[in-house]
C-alpha cells in the first residue's frame, strides 16, 4: 500500500513539475515607436524582421501619414501629393506596403471615400523599394489596396466607372476608414 502511495504521490509530482515547466510566464517586450511629430500613432503590422508599419498624425495632429520603423527608425512614407495617407496592414515577406492615400485632386464627385473630411481623390498604392507608386482603380475615382500578399499580389476595393443613382452620401458612409483616429 505505501509503495502504490508513493508511486502516485511521485507521479503527481512529475506531472506538476512538467506543467510547470509549461507554464512559464510569457516574455516579452512593450517599444514605444513615437510619433512622426503629433500625438498619436497606430501600428498596423509587424514582419518577421520586427519592421512595423503604421500612421501617424504629424506636427498639429491635422494629417496622417503612412509610416515604417525599422531598426529603431520612424520613417514617414508621405503621399501621393495629398495631405493624408494610411497603410494599416502588416507588410508582406518582402517588406512591401500596401495601403490608400489621398492626392491633391478634388473628387469630381464630392465623395469622401477615406473619410478624412477632404473630399480629395484617394488612391490605393504599393511601397516598395522606398517608393510609393499609386495602383489604378476599376474605372471610378477612389480606391483602396487592403493588403498584399509574400508575393507581390493585393486585395483592395475600387470604384467603378457606373454610378447609382440610389447611392447618396448619406446612406452609403464612408466605405472603409479602419484607421480613423477619434480626435
Amino acid at each position: 500500500m505505501k509503495s502504490r502511495t508513493l508511486t502516485c504521490i511521485t507521479a503527481i509530482t512529475l506531472f506538476a513539475v512538467q506543467l510547470a515547466a509549461q507554464q512559464k510566464a510569457a516574455s516579452y517586450t512593450v517599444t514605444d515607436l513615437g510619433t512622426l511629430g503629433g500625438t498619436f500613432s497606430g501600428a498596423g503590422g509587424v514582419d518577421n524582421k520586427g519592421q512595423v508599419v503604421g500612421f501617424s498624425t504629424l506636427l498639429g495632429d491635422m494629417q496622417v501619414h503612412v509610416f515604417l520603423w525599422r531598426s529603431s527608425v520612424m520613417t514617414d512614407l508621405r503621399t501621393l501629393g495629398g495631405p493624408n495617407s494610411v497603410a494599416p496592414f502588416p507588410l508582406a515577406g518582402r517588406g512591401e506596403i500596401a495601403g490608400v492615400s489621398e492626392t491633391s485632386t478634388p473628387d469630381p464627385l464630392g465623395e469622401d471615400f477615406c473619410g478624412f473630411g477632404t473630399n480629395l481623390i484617394c488612391l490605393p498604392f504599393v511601397w516598395q523599394k522606398d517608393v510609393m507608386k499609386p495602383l489604378p482603380t476599376l474605372g471610378g475615382n477612389n480606391g483602396v489596396a487592403n493588403e498584399i500578399d509574400n508575393r507581390g499580389q493585393l486585395v483592395g476595393i475600387a470604384e467603378n466607372t457606373t454610378q447609382d443613382a440610389t447611392c447618396t452620401a448619406e446612406s452609403s458612409g464612408t466605405p472603409y476608414i479602419p484607421w480613423r483616429p477619434r480626435w
